[in-house]
């Protein structure tokens, strides 16, 4: 390997992700600053919420869009940490290139770097603290930490995850953070037990009227056979429209007899079919969202169903039906599903007064969301990045009874795990030189690793007995994605443009 070509092309690459880094790590921790993106047409975001930011930033360089990749990877994993894996990408990248500089060979270092990985991960979880559940005071502080101290918001989460209950929420079943919405114009915050789905249907049923039978989630269109404009004009074919006309019809007396009283398509409705769904009383919703209609499928029970299937028998439809009870609310415009018969569910709708604020605060409720899910999955570790800084005590271990080239790369990953407990005591107003000595000093003197920095007054204080806890699942995931991003940067040899593919017609 030319070190000379390497070391240029992994100084660019490094110089690229530190320019990600700079964007999103002042949004780190309590006192974090927002960052307002700004688009060619002049449209603004203002928002604090780092995937988001990595989202919307537009990265040229290909580590720049590696580190967004991985980035967004984990936000559908776990909902939150992506800032968190950014700022120690950077300082893990930071430390690693110091080190190539100096003369380390690249695979002994990537290979401390998988030790030191797998050290500071056991570290995490030793430190780690089940939760008993919705009655555990720190479930609470992790959806407030994750909301960014809006305790209004927090409280709407929490009450929704109870409602939903502990097992749907820890073993993944429900995704909470997809069953935010954000409400423009509304003041303050709320949870409705059920699904809402902000969707006017084709022909709106009277005013605070409900129904009671099956739900359909249709998974394609609800249309007649599509036929050739030419051949309607011969008899032939008119008197094939007229059969599909007739399929059409029959399939809606399908619905009926099945006790169908809502059908959610995901794709189009035809407008024959409007009339006979409205005569049938049948509520019909098109063109839904995929979140909504797997919200649907999971509340009211069923699972999605195709055009071709509705014809086939009771035997063959039935079983894919759910049920609920339905209500339009013609002042929202929102179609409300209660009492379904799959698994309990909850919609949380935060409002606003403008469409910026909103969707804000539906980042933030998503946010607060995925944390506390996560926390109920995996438990909680300490927060303000202090659970970081004491897993960096068992990578030091490690790097000192470790021979050889691999103890530099464990090196770079301790260097790196003092990276958010620094930048949130900078984003605080603190010097990060001080307060990292005022705590090691304080650590060496109890032997508390729980200890860390207090945003407010700087003091050293207990962060897990003043509540600041964060999922564990999400530490884990944060640093496990920083290290995939170094790991991948690190083993570029060199970077070249590749041919334009040519079109599949050529």
């Amino acid at each position: 390997m030319n070190t000379e070509s390497y070391l240029k092309v992994l100084r660019t690459n490094v110089a690229a992700v530190r320019a990600v880094v700079e964007v999103v790590a002042a949004t780190l921790g309590p006192k974090g600053l927002d960052v307002l993106l700004v688009d060619e047409a002049g449209r603004l975001t203002l928002t604090n919420d780092g995937i988001e930011i990595l989202g919307q930033l537009d990265a040229q360089h290909p580590a720049a869009r590696l580190v967004i990749q991985v980035a967004e990877a984990q936000d559908r994993s776990v909902g939150d940490g992506t800032t968190t894996a950014t700022v120690l990408a950077g300082a893990l990248l930071d430390a690693a290139l110091e080190r190539v500089e100096q003369g380390i060979a690249i695979n002994p270092l990537i290979a401390g770097l998988r030790l030191g990985l797998q050290a500071a991960l056991d570290a995490l979880q030793e430190s780690a603290l089940p939760l008993t559940g919705f009655e555990d005071e720190r479930l609470f502080a992790v959806a407030r930490i994750a909301a960014r101290g809006d305790e209004a918001i927090a409280r709407v989460v929490f009450e929704a995850a109870r409602h939903i209950g502990v097992e749907p929420l820890g073993s993944g079943k429900v995704p909470l953070g997809k069953l935010v919405l954000s409400e423009v114009g509304a003041a303050g915050h709320r949870w409705l037990a059920g699904v809402a789905i902000s969707k006017q249907p084709l022909t709106p049923p009277p005013e605070n009227s409900f129904q009671s039978g099956a739900v359909l989630v249709l998974a394609d269109h609800f249309e007649a056979e599509p036929l050739d404009s030419q051949l309607l004009g011969t008899e032939g074919g008119f008197s094939r429209f007229l059969e599909t006309q007739e399929q059409l019809r029959r399939q809606v007396q399908a619905l009926s007899e099945a006790g169908v009283v809502l059908l959610v398509c995901e794709k189009s409705i035809a407008p024959a079919a409007e009339p006979l769904l409205a005569e049938a009383r049948i509520t019909a919703l098109q063109r839904v969202l995929r979140r909504d209609s797997e919200r649907v499928s999971l509340f009211c029970g069923g699972g999605p169903v195709y055009q071709r299937q509705i014809t086939a028998g009771p035997a063959t439809l039935t079983p894919l039906l759910g049920k609920a009870t339905v209500r339009y609310e013609r002042n929202s415009r929102r179609v409300h599903l209660s009492d379904g018969g799959g698994l309990p569910l909850a919609t949380i709708v935060v409002g606003a007064v403008s469409a910026e604020i909103a969707a804000e605060s539906e980042r933030i409720a998503i946010d607060a969301s995925g944390a506390l899910q996560a926390a109920l999955r995996s438990g909680v570790v300490t927060g303000g990045g202090a659970a970081e800084w004491a897993s960096r005590r068992a990578v030091q271990a490690l790097a000192g009874c470790t021979e050889g080239m691999t103890r530099y790369g464990i090196e770079a990953l301790a260097v790196a795990l003092a990276r958010p407990l620094e930048q949130i005591a900078i984003n605080s107003g603190f010097s990060a030189l001080e307060k990292v000595a005022q705590l090691e000093a304080a650590q060496t003197r109890t032997g508390n690793l729980h200890l860390g920095i207090d945003c407010e007054s700087g003091a050293i204080v207990d962060l897990r007995a003043a509540g600041v806890v964060d999922p564990l699942a999400v530490k884990t995931c944060a640093l496990e994605a920083a290290v995939e991003i170094a790991l991948r940067i690190l083993r570029i040899q060199t970077v070249v443009r590749r041919r334009e593919t040519p079109p599949a017609d050529a």
